[in-house]
């Protein structure tokens, strides 16, 4: 395309189905975390008490819960920036966004050629970052549990 717009972009129409997948994600993920975060201290201070409650075995069991802390927070954002990087190829290989196989929730202009590229690029840059993010998690908190461990 060149530089001009034209009058009426093209705009791929919302599929039903994605939306009220959409809604029905977010209705389930609202209850669940507010529920996580509600019942956070009844069970963080059981798993303290169990981490300390062996003098010997504070080491390892720190290092599970450190481990088990890393792998629920950064799970999530190694899992999305995947996700994202999937898509963005699927981007480049159509040159077009959103792809046409994909359905979208909301009414959404389509892009074609090197806009769609562009658009591929930033979810690609995104994806890097949400990488980078979830090793730095990672990487913070093992020096972390090495600080304690020296103790």
């Amino acid at each position: 395309m060149s530089g001009v717009e034209s009058a009426s972009p093209e705009i791929q129409k919302a599929d039903p189905a994605a939306r009220r997948k959409l809604v029905l994600w977010f209705a389930a993920a609202v209850p669940i975390a507010a529920a996580a975060i509600f019942f956070r201290e009844s069970w963080m201070n059981p798993l303290v008490e169990w981490a300390f409650a062996d003098k010997r075995a504070i080491a390892f069991r720190t290092a599970v819960l450190f481990g088990a802390i890393g792998a629920f927070s950064a799970l999530p954002a190694l899992w999305m920036a995947g996700y994202l990087w999937r898509y963005s190829r699927r981007i480049e290989s159509s040159r077009r966004y959103p792809p046409l196989e994909s359905s979208v929730a909301t009414d959404t202009k389509v892009y074609h050629d090197e806009r769609a590229v562009r658009r591929a690029r930033m979810f690609q840059a995104l994806a890097a970052l949400l990488t980078f993010a979830a090793i730095g998690l990672a990487y913070q908190l093992w020096r972390a549990w090495k600080l304690l461990a020296a103790f």
